[in-house]
């Protein structure tokens, strides 16, 4: 899940940026939509699973797979997991309630991922964007 240790030039561009002289380790993620009526629970399959070096690079192609380019969007991302939603609009006739709350949330799989089966099914192949 991290850039273990980063090239002279890529430290001197950014903590997030790393090229094929850096020195670092490949995580698993699982990414769960929800939307208004659904909610992320443990028993839900994920819609995709990523092969990835960092958070951030999970996040962008989250964005530019399921999100139009303009979208105003929330992203939060924690130790173990992260979101990334449409800002939610509120309700006009009621100022208290939200509207079109649809999103992602990702885990991070602590667990080496068990072969899967080779069916074309959302979530049963690992995405590599490493």
């Amino acid at each position: 899940m991290a850039i273990i240790l980063q090239c002279e030039k890529c430290r001197q561009i950014s903590k997030k940026t790393y090229c094929g002289e850096c020195k670092k380790s490949i995580d698993y993620f699982e990414v769960f939509e929800y939307n208004d009526e659904t909610i992320v629970t443990e028993s839900r399959e994920p819609i995709e699973r990523i092969k990835a070096y960092t958070w951030n690079d999970v996040l962008n192609f989250v964005r530019n797979k399921y999100f139009e380019e303009n979208s105003e969007l929330n992203i939060n991302c924690e130790k173990d997991f992260a979101y990334i939603e449409k800002k939610a609009l509120q309700n006009t006739s009621n100022m208290n309630s939200m509207i079109d709350k649809s999103g992602y949330r990702i885990f991070l799989n602590k667990d080496i991922p068990t072969i899967l089966d080779n069916s074309s099914r959302p979530g049963k192949l690992i995405t590599d964007i490493t």
